[in-house]
């Protein structure tokens, strides 16, 4: 990598092995026995990692918002009105998570390494009788036939009876009564 004056980092060392790590938009990399006296170019990669957000059926939906989880809860930067976003990162596991209609799922382990692109994937929720009016998500929010909310349980309620909490799975459609 570069200093932010870009110049590549230079440090005089007596010959030998050492551990060497890497900061990068807050995700941390560690080398250890890097011997220099071998090779004295120590190099950490970044990947570039792609968050996207899919409704039931896999098409594309315009994301809420996306985080990653080093060290603290970062967001990701992206446009509004996009169905994915990307960003450099140091290799290694990571949580991320994706809010979407006031829902929140969170995918955890998720080996950048391994897989660089982290799809999160709604399901399409449909009340068939129809009495569904609302469901909670961190307040109540209007219930819309055939809304696409991301994995979890959340409560819903029913004009013709009590408040119930459902199982919402992603990648299909879900029928809550």
């Amino acid at each position: 990598t570069t200093t932010p004056g870009g110049a590549t980092p230079v440090k005089e060392m007596l010959p030998g092995s050492y551990s060497f790590a890497m900061v990068y938009n807050g995700t941390r990399q560690q080398m250890d026995a890097q011997n220099i006296t071998v090779s004295p170019v120590v190099t950490f990669q970044t990947r570039l990692v792609t968050v996207q957000l899919q409704d039931h059926a896999g098409a594309p939906l315009a994301i809420g918002s996306a985080s990653y989880y080093a060290g603290s809860w970062r967001t990701i930067p992206f446009t509004s009105g996009s169905s994915e976003t990307s960003l450099e990162m140091l290799a290694g596991s990571y949580s991320f998570a994706m809010v979407y209609n006031g829902t929140r799922q969170q995918l955890d382990g998720q080996n950048i390494g391994a897989s660089p692109v982290i799809t999160f994937q709604t399901g399409t929720v449909l009340s068939q009788s129809g009495t569904a009016t609302s469901y909670y998500a961190g307040s109540w929010r209007p219930f819309v036939q055939g809304i696409e909310l991301l994995p979890g349980t959340w409560t819903f309620a029913f004009s013709s009876g009590p408040n119930s909490g459902k199982t919402i799975t992603g990648g299909t459609v879900n029928t809550i009564d």
